[in-house]
């Protein structure tokens, strides 16, 4: 005779948009979902948090809004959270702040006895100190930092994707750290896990060795430095470089691809400007043989392990990326070479990393499949899926 299972009461509530936009968001709650231990809830307001890169007062007000619309489309869920305030746990996904900044107003008995927030990306950080949208010590900066201090001082666990990036925002909105948790981000593993359709040959001389680099062109990736290093390539390296992607630092590709400064005897570097589906970048990265993640090794770099990274090991690709306190954790967990780091404080080390890769495909075949090794046994939703039950029910 089967045992039954006595399933825990979860309300999923929030201002979230469960879009390939946001994986973390609609792939976490998926997970939370498909879990036979839990009965899943859920009251969503979706909501828009691009951030737009306008100046002066178009730039305020374009916060201003954004913080309005949150509020108004939080309120909502305040009522049905107070209404539900005797299931098991409330999780709020990204962006939790609004929500629970409200929370902090109502009584504690009138609320869930457990609350899971997804801090993902903290809007000081981000905002202030990341994207410098708005000047460090500023009035408007400091009540952004007491709103999340507050916000998140209402939550029981402030879920993070790393524990560098827990240590870090504890100290920067003066927490405790017991109050921060990771969990390692959730992607849309059906289209990017590694398959059986084969890759382009490794050991062809008549192909280019393919790089690839996919993101927004924020500064955390360095662009400027891969570009810098693409100078410093030999221009008999047959290698073909294609960038995925747009954003802040747009202008070092335009101003890069309109000086036609390399020597493009060889090497070939193109530009997809337009955002691609899921399917396309899965594609991309399929027919690639190496795959450039971060190059950034200082600040908000240091502490993540972007999206783009997990997309690469998940489809079993070689990975370069900047050595840092992340990677290196990461690197220690196992006893292979999962991916390679470069000290990326000079181009030259890039560059001579690309052309060794080149010169020897056979390597970046081995990291490959070491690589997808890694993302099932430490980074998939299978290998965190007991850890997330944890965290949500306090288990």
């Amino acid at each position: 005779m089967s045992k039954t299972i006595e399933k825990r009461q979860i309300l999923v509530a929030g201002t979230y948009t469960q879009s390939d936009a946001y994986p973390n968001v609609r792939y976490r709650i998926k997970a939370l979902k498909q879990h036979p231990a839990l009965e899943i809830m859920e009251v969503q307001a979706s909501s828009s948090t691009r951030l737009e890169y306008a100046s002066g007062r178009s730039r305020l007000l374009s916060l201003l809004a954004m913080a309005f619309s949150q509020i108004k489309k939080s309120v909502a869920c305040i009522f049905a959270i107070v209404r539900n305030r005797h299931v098991d746990a409330l999780y709020i996904p990204y962006p939790a702040v609004p929500i629970l900044f409200f929370l902090s107003f109502i009584p504690q008995k009138l609320l869930p006895q457990r609350i899971v927030a997804d801090v993902f990306i903290s809007l000081y950080d981000t905002i202030v100190v990341d994207r410098q949208l708005i000047a460090i010590g500023s009035i408007f900066a400091r009540c952004l930092r007491q709103v999340e201090r507050r916000a998140l001082s209402t939550a029981t666990v402030a879920l993070t994707d790393t524990p560098e990036n827990s240590d870090y925002l504890a100290v920067l909105l003066g927490l405790p750290g017991s109050l921060f948790q990771d969990l390692p981000l959730s992607i849309n593993e059906e289209v990017f896990r590694q398959n059986s359709i084969p890759d382009i040959s490794l050991a062809s001389n008549n192909l280019p060795f393919k790089v690839l680099f996919v993101g927004t062109l924020v500064p955390l990736h360095r662009v400027d430095l891969i570009l810098d290093a693409i100078m410093l390539l030999k221009p008999e390296t047959n290698i073909e470089i294609t960038f995925i992607g747009d954003g802040q630092q747009s202008y070092l590709l335009e101003s890069f691809l309109n000086q036609a400064a390399y020597d493009t005897s060889k090497i070939t570097v193109l530009w997809i400007r337009a955002w691609q589906s899921s399917s396309d970048i899965q594609r991309y990265v399929r027919e690639t043989h190496l795959c450039l993640g971060i190059m950034g090794n200082e600040g908000k770099s240091s502490r993540v392990w972007p999206f783009k990274n997990y997309l690469y090991m998940a489809s079993g690709k070689a990975l370069i990326t900047a050595e840092t306190q992340v990677s290196a954790r990461l690197r220690d967990l196992v006893d292979y070479p999962v991916f390679i780091t470069v000290d990326t404080t000079e181009p030259d080390k890039l560059a001579q990393c690309l052309l060794a890769c080149a010169d020897d495909p056979g390597f970046p075949g081995e990291l490959a499949s070491n690589a997808a090794q890694f993302f099932n046994k430490t980074l998939s939703q299978q290998a965190t899926h007991d850890r997330l039950f944890r965290v949500v029910t306090g288990t």
